[in-house]
């Protein structure tokens, strides 16, 4: 990373196509700089996290709100 932009989301693009579906790559954008223009790919970080760091997804007894249980989807592990 270079540095950070602030841009509006109507300079926001979705990838093209061919780059296909397995990769990080959310979004393209221009942004100008002194030396010209610079297309910048913008990625899906949760997805690149998720894939490095082991987390567990388990809520605890404890933390678990009963009146939710009849809205979740049951997943076995």
């Amino acid at each position: 990373m270079k540095n950070i932009v602030n841009t509006a989301w109507t300079e926001i693009q979705p990838p093209p196509r061919t780059v296909g579906r397995s990769n990080y790559l959310t979004a393209i954008t221009k942004v100008e700089e002194a030396d010209g223009v610079s297309l910048v790919e913008i990625i899906d970080v949760e997805k690149v996290l998720a894939e490095i760091i082991d987390y567990d997804i388990a809520i605890s007894e404890e933390t678990l709100d009963r009146a939710l249980l009849p809205h979740l989807a049951v997943r076995k592990s």
